[in-house]
């Protein structure tokens, strides 16, 4: 999987398309903007108004252009300065719109979808949508109109009216934080320990191992029981259906007289208010730093990163190895993989015409001159191993032309899924009863819970029974890698408290 890659689809109203159907027209442009055709992929050419995009076809703008397409249902897609895409096959009555580099502002007609590989988008006619890419996420901004996402086939309560923004990885999907507010009448949750002023007229009860402080107009949820354990100083990755994930931490080796731990710059936990020789950590989407402090001493005896993402654990992993494509213009790209490592395509923009090229490849154990007929080059792949590189285009023959330096790193995906946990669904097994566990994981991981190993066959498959007993809320499925480090996978049962 690559995150640099977002592949969304959008329903054209071709139902049946062939390759020769036009998906796309570019009604108006400005700047420099070209455009390739599928049968000679980055062959880029001047574009102009009239132009058609069909199943293959690709559109570029640099960074003064930007081009404004129709699409067939009445749709329109803006291309923005410094973007690149170009149009797939998709399911029948839709077509893939493969956005490589930048961001589109999408205009729905009618009732329209986005797909990406982690749901479906639905925006209502009349409305808006910026698709932007920013690292290993795309953000969705519903600028005018209503969107509701949608994942896994059900419809999610996950709703941006304008001027909200959606953040969506290649494996899950999460509203970025309002804006302050007054408190919501509903529970919320809150960091454990906490000293919380109650308000007249507010109250305190303890309703299964949780502490709920009822103020005037709402409630706050305290949680005091923990999803799993974790002995101090490791870092690790945290899959969860539902943040916050709740981690219990212990140090008890390390400070024998009692200690604290520190979530974030300035978090500490409170000894009085915690089991001696552990803490809790309740913790919401996002990178959270933590450290163990002995006693009265100001330094850290342990610490580590604690990453928590939202994310059930289904999506299917990827088969085959990606492909991306990169332009040697200068700039700095990073293309992040999860099992495979990718294929990638080398292009030179605005080449000279000459009869030989040459692609001058750099990196640290790698140092390379390929000969190529064309301005453009594909490693297969798994032929670039993990690393940065430099990359530069050349027409053959000392003094001649030559391209930008562009820089290309290539790194494992450490947030990326590493395991499809199949059963149990979350939230749909009892407590106090043994539960089949069972999904794939990638080659090189070995899968436990609880400390108990969970069998793995030839083709990665793990299984094995777990009970969740107290005082824990949810089975944690520990993922280890020798170099990749640790990931867990959260499924709470039925009846437990969000």
């Amino acid at each position: 999987m690559v995150v640099l890659v977002l592949a969304l689809t959008v329903p054209l109203g071709c139902r049946g398309c062939s390759d020769e159907t036009v998906l796309a027209r570019l009604h108006t442009m400005s700047g420099h903007v070209t455009r390739d055709f599928d049968r000679a992929r980055s062959d880029w050419q001047a574009a102009a108004p009239g132009a058609t995009f069909r199943m293959g076809d690709g559109i570029k703008s640099d960074a003064d252009g930007q081009a404004r397409l129709s699409l067939a249902d009445g749709s329109v897609l803006t291309v923005r300065p410094h973007t690149r895409l170009r149009f797939l096959p998709g399911r029948p009555e839709e077509r893939t719109l493969h956005v490589e580099l930048g961001e589109v502002l999408f205009e729905a007609h009618a009732g329209s979808r986005l797909r990406s590989a982690v749901g479906l988008a639905l925006i209502e006619a009349g409305s808006q949508v910026v698709i932007r890419s920013v690292g290993s996420k795309t953000h969705y901004e519903v600028v005018v109109g209503l969107a509701r996402f949608q994942h896994e086939g059900t419809v999610t309560n996950v709703t941006a009216t304008a001027g909200q923004k959606i953040t969506v990885d290649l494996q899950a999907a999460e509203l970025e934080p309002p804006p302050p507010a007054i408190l919501a009448p509903e529970p919320e949750p809150v960091p454990a320990p906490a000293e919380l002023p109650v308000a007249g007229g507010g109250g305190v009860e303890r309703p299964g191992g949780d502490t709920v402080v009822v103020v005037p107009g709402g409630s706050l949820l305290v949680r005091s029981t923990a999803d799993f354990e974790v002995e101090a100083g490791g870092s690790f990755v945290v899959h969860d259906p539902a943040p916050p994930s709740a981690v219990k931490v212990s140090f008890g080796h390390l400070c024998p007289e009692g200690g604290r731990l520190r979530l974030g710059p300035r978090r500490l936990s409170d000894p009085s208010l915690s089991e001696p020789g552990s803490a809790l950590a309740v913790m919401g989407p996002g990178t959270h730093r933590y450290a163990v402090v002995c006693g009265s001493q100001g330094r850290p005896v342990a610490q580590g990163n604690i990453q928590v993402l939202r994310d059930p654990g289904t999506s299917e992993l990827p088969r085959l190895p990606p492909a991306t494509q990169l332009d040697t213009d200068g700039r700095r790209y990073t293309i992040l993989y999860q099992n495979h490592l990718p294929e990638v395509r080398v292009t030179w923009p605005d080449a000279p015409s000459a009869e030989r090229y040459e692609l001058q490849l750099t990196g640290e154990r790698l140092a390379k001159t390929l000969p190529t007929p064309r301005p453009a080059y594909v490693f297969k792949p798994a032929t670039l191993p993990e690393g940065t590189f430099a990359l530069v285009f050349a027409v053959a023959g000392e003094g001649a032309a030559r391209s930008a330096e562009t820089a290309l790193t290539i790194r494992f995906d450490n947030a990326a899924p590493t395991a499809v946990v199949r059963a149990p669904r979350d939230r749909r097994f009892k407590a106090g009863q043994p539960v089949e566990v069972e999904g794939i994981a990638l080659p090189g991981w070995q899968v436990s819970s609880r400390g108990e190993p969970l069998a793995l066959d030839p083709q990665h498959r793990f299984s094995g029974t777990v009970t969740l007993g107290p005082p824990w809320r949810a089975i944690a499925i520990r993922f280890e890698h020798r170099e990749r480090g640790v990931h867990y996978y959260l499924r709470r049962p039925a009846g437990r408290p969000r």
